[in-house]
């Protein structure tokens, strides 16, 4: 079959989340598959492999290897890593010196303002790391902050399901040496961390816990824990819940307060940072929206989402979107929701670009379980491209 059968003026590039090529070993599920459709497309087409790192070892001790293919795929280069870049400026003493971190330090120290720090704690450093809120506690305390509330997120998927706990009760404990700081709420991350625009059924229920104090109420954190695991429901899950004190009366997100995020990556803290730092959201009903304050994100969640960055990402000039422009090209990338940004701000090496109607869709499901939900998107944009392609070709 000559070369000419196959050129034409429109071109499909598509990415198999969690695809990969390994040899075959028990529990590698895409070597016990028969694969029918796919055997057949390398036998009929040619094919060939992707190494995308020079150090293809080093892939193992990056926490989000998704982010990073994407990247890589859609800007040649390897220059990612935020968890590594925090990380350094830990050890190196440089985020003590992090000019957005103090100016929320300054703002509550100032106006005798509460600092809340909300995120994930988990030490799988996938989304966050425990040691980041470790140095935000020590860097409040070097600042003499006095009033510090912690709202937490427990993990469960990258963590054992009862690891929550354990942690828990680790952070109690330093917190007590280091006599500064009180959790103020815990939340499973399917409620806090959810990106599939669930927002009145999980989302809603930890902004309620977070900023006004509503929702289950404990006097003591690791017992609501322990309360849960007896019910069944382990961390991911954890239903948002105020740690109160005697009166029933838990900490409310008030006006001038300063709010620091520290998940450094932001897909899924978005819907939650969205909530609480956009006055026009309307996602949920009967929000209490809180005027003035002062908002700092470790990493950029999304473009448009008014706070300061502690830790900027890294630019990069030449990219996908770049060429396409360049050779006066047209595009449309479709995408299910878990994947949007990916193929994206991500693809794009985080430039402030992130689609437009007419150049990027985004297809979502109603469905609760994430793997009928991806299926039953995956169905429409399968739609959309075999429409796209009988147009074109």
């Amino acid at each position: 079959m000559s070369q000419e059968k196959y050129k034409t003026d429109f071109v499909m590039f598509l990415t198999l989340d969690g695809w990969g090529i390994a040899e075959e070993f028990e529990g590698n599920p895409f070597k016990q598959a028969s694969l029918t459709n796919w055997k057949r497309l390398i036998s009929s087409f040619p094919s060939t492999s992707l190494n995308l790192s020079a150090h293809p070892d080093d892939f193992m001790r990056v926490p989000d290897l998704s982010q990073l293919g994407y990247y890589i795929l859609g800007c040649g280069k390897e220059n990612f890593d935020n968890l590594s870049r925090i990380n350094q400026s830990i050890r190196d003493k440089s985020s003590f010196e992090n000019k957005a971190l103090l100016k929320s330090l300054k703002n509550s120290i100032k106006n005798q303002t509460y600092l809340h720090l909300i995120g994930l704690i988990s030490d799988a450093e996938k989304y966050s790391s425990y040691n980041h809120l470790k140095a935000l506690l020590e860097l409040a305390r070097e600042n003499n902050l006095k009033q510090v509330y912690l709202h937490l997120f427990l993990d469960g998927v990258d963590t054992p399901g009862d690891r929550g706990i354990t942690i828990i009760g680790e952070l109690e404990k330093l917190l007590k040496k280091m006599r500064l700081g009180k959790i103020a709420s815990l939340s499973g991350r399917y409620y806090a961390m959810d990106r599939n625009s669930f927002w009145r059924e999980r989302t809603a229920k930890t902004y309620e816990a977070i900023v006004e104090g509503k929702g289950k109420k404990t006097q003591n954190p690791e017992n609501a824990i322990r309360e849960s695991y007896e019910k069944q429901i382990f961390d991911k899950e954890l239903i948002p819940t105020v740690v109160a004190d005697e009166q029933g009366e838990g900490v409310k997100i008030a006006e001038g307060d300063s709010l620091i995020f520290f998940n450094f990556r932001g897909d899924r803290v978005r819907q939650l940072a969205k909530a609480i730092s956009m006055p026009g959201l309307d996602k949920f009903s009967g929000r209490k929206f809180i005027k003035n304050l002062d908002l700092t994100f470790f990493t950029e969640y999304e473009k448009n989402i008014p706070a300061r960055i502690a830790f900027p990402h890294t630019r990069n000039n030449k990219n996908f979107r770049d060429l396409i422009k360049a050779k006066g090209l047209k595009e449309l990338r479709l995408s299910e929701i878990n994947k949007f940004a990916h193929v994206n701000n991500v693809w794009d090496g985080f430039t402030d670009f992130i689609g437009s109607k007419e150049t990027s869709l985004i297809y979502s499901s109603e469905k609760k379980d994430i793997n009928l939900s991806v299926m039953e998107s995956t169905e429409k944009i399968s739609k959309r491209l075999i429409t796209e392609a009988r147009e074109k070709l």
